[in-house]
This record gives structure tokens, sequence and C-alpha cells, in this order.
């Protein structure tokens, strides 16, 4: 197990680097843009490729190279404790809007923000670096795909999760349900009806059978959002995911994977392509950060309620996630001879709000 005074160092090199990578790409994204040469479009197109492509591919063989049955067996856990940081962030957030008086919808966007962390687009090539960077591993072949292979694994609960229900938590609360008044009514057609007034169809067949379809009929009504929203969850990252682990776990890794694969020249095309995914993710970081706020954008906050949002999430969050993560290495619910494991989970546990939030409230409204 590296110790601090080996990470740390290599840590502030990474980060560094990282800053050096994404202030070279805002430079160029200024200058092109001032000549007129490169569109604010064109950002969105590239970050469309890389979201639809590289990074699916690179996705698709680090996790099919560095997740094995056995490791997975192991990693079983690595869900369950990201769902953990989520919860921590969620009432971190609800927490800071709720100390600092916020108006009540500005309550989910706090939530939110400190809910839904960035696992890929800030500590990818973090751990890339940080693993190149680490005497322990700087020797070690598999150790990249391995610690890349466990951000993938985390990505699958965080993506799942954070497409499914941030639309929901972010959609506007002044807006009251289509079908219900404000005292909770209908407000369709028959809402005229006297209250407690029976229909005929009441009447002849009893408040119970119809009772009893409303609840059924709402429970379908919830069955169908929550399919929606796993099928909006399931973005090509997280398949990529799934699709590495139905791979390095089944006897596909002969077929696909082993270096004597009769088809590893697919997966090494596949490698090409995925890896421009980490230099595309730096120079969008950079441009995007570069460009400052979208003119017009609105969030709905008070000052003070983003202030103690942004101390939650990058200071009280982490905390929490950190010791989260010793206590379950502590249970012996996560393995020790993973060495860097605890490494990626504390990244993953600390890494600011997910850069797709941004996408997910506009669709939702949320400014």
């Amino acid at each position: 197990m590296p110790q601090l005074h080996e990470v740390a160092p290599v840590v502030i090199l990474s980060v560094l680097k990282l800053i050096v990578a994404g202030g070279a790409a805002g430079w160029t994204y200024r200058s092109l843009c001032a000549k007129g040469t490169f569109q604010a479009r064109t950002l969105k197109e590239l970050s469309l490729v890389n979201k639809q492509l590289l990074i699916p591919l690179f996705i698709f063989v680090n996790v099919a190279e560095g997740i094995t049955a056995s490791t997975l067996l192991h990693l079983r856990f690595v869900p369950v404790l990201v769902i953990g940081f989520m919860l921590v962030g969620l009432g971190a957030g609800h927490l800071s809007a709720r100390l600092t008086q916020s108006p009540r919808r500005a309550y989910p966007i706090a939530a939110a923000s400190c809910a839904f962390s960035n696992v890929l687009g800030l500590p990818l090539p973090l751990v890339q670096w940080l693993v190149a960077g680490l005497p322990a591993f700087r020797d070690d072949a598999d150790a990249q795909s391995k610690c890349i292979s466990y951000l993938f694994l985390a990505n699958v609960a965080s993506s799942i999760l954070m497409w499914s229900c941030a639309p929901h938590m972010l959609a506007p609360i002044a807006t009251a349900p289509p079908m219900l008044a404000e005292d909770g009514t209908s407000s369709s057609a028959g809402a005229g009806l006297g209250a407690g007034e029976p229909t005929e169809l009441a009447k002849s067949e009893g408040q119970q059978p119809v009772g009893a379809r409303r609840r059924w009929a709402a429970l379908g009504a919830l069955a169908v959002r929550v399919g929606r929203g796993v099928r909006k969850g399931m973005n090509r990252p997280a398949c990529a995911s799934l699709a590495g682990v139905l791979v390095g776990c089944t006897p596909l890794r002969r077929v696909l994977v082993l270096r004597d694969a009769p088809l590893r020249f697919m997966l090494d095309a596949m490698a090409l392509l995925g890896a421009g995914a980490i230099p595309l993710i730096v120079f969008v970081l950079g441009s995007t950060l570069s460009s400052g706020p979208e003119a017009g954008a609105s969030v709905d906050l008070p000052r003070r309620t983003m202030l103690a949002a942004v101390a939650a999430k990058l200071l009280v969050v982490p905390a929490v996630n950190l010791c989260l993560t010793y206590i379950a290495f502590s249970a012996g619910l996560l393995p020790r001879t993973e060495a860097l494991l605890p490494i990626c989970l504390v990244i993953v546990g600390s890494s600011p709000t997910a850069m797709n939030l941004s996408t997910i409230a506009a669709l939702a409204g949320a400014g």
C-alpha cells in the first residue's frame, strides 16, 4: 500500500498537469474563437463524439482487460459504497440550503449539485497520471486497466442514478402536477363533482374496486417512470461498463481480451480510438471553464446558498466519504489486497459536481 508521503507529491503533480493541460486547451479554444475559426457549437459536437464513441470504447477496453470474475466478486460492494457517497452528498446539499434559509425551490438544486459527482471527466486523467507517477505501480502493466476499471464500475451506479433521479429532482417545484390542483384534488373534468359524492359507477360497484384500480394505476405509472429513468440512465458509458464486465468475466475474455485471443485485433482497434478520449475530455473541460458562465444562465440559488453548497461539496462530502471508505475497508467489505482501490474510491468520493448535470438541468427546465 502506498504511503502518504509517496502519494501526496504525485497527487499535487497530477493536479498541476491537469491545470496546465486545461489552461492550454482553454487558451487555444479562446484564440480559435477570436479568429472565427472555431465555434461554440463545434465544442458541443466534439463533446458528443467523445461521449458517444471515444469514451465508451475507452471504457469497454479497460474494463474488459481489468475486470475478471474473481475481481468482480471481491468488488461487489463498490456500487453500494458509491450509492452511499451520493446519499451523503444529497443530505449535505439539502442541509446547506436549509441552513442558509434558501427558498424551497432551490433545495433540489443544491442537493443535486452535491449528490452527483464527476466520475469520468476529472477522475479519469487524474487516475492515469497518479498510477503512472507512483513507483509501486509504474512498472505494473495491469495497474492502469485495473484502476480505470474501478472507476468505471463506480460509474455504472453513478451514471444510472444520476440520469434517473436528477431530472425529477431538478424539475421546477412550482409547477403543479397536471392532474392535481394545489389542494391535491383532481383538476380534470371530473373535479366538478362534489366532495365525497360517488359516481354512478362507484355507487354500483362500490368504492373499494375503484380505489384498488387507482392504486394499481398509480403503481403502473410509477413502474413506467422508473423504467424510463433507468433507460435514460443507461447511456453509452454505462452500457460500455456493463459490456466490459460481461466480456471480462465470461469465456468471451479468451476470445477477445487475452493476448493470443483470435479477435484481439478488434480490441486493439477499439483501444486506438479510445485513446483519444482523455485528451478530448481535458480539452473540453478547459474550454468550457475558460468560457465562464453561459450568457443568460440563471441559477435559482442565493449567493449564501451557493457558497454553502460549494463548501459542502468540496469539504464536508469528501471528509465523510473518506470516513465511509475507511470503514468499508476496516469492516472487510472491500479487499485490502487491491492497493489502488482506496485511491480510486477517495477520488470518486471527493470529485466535484458532474458536468452532465448542467445538461440535465437544462432538459428539466431548472436553468
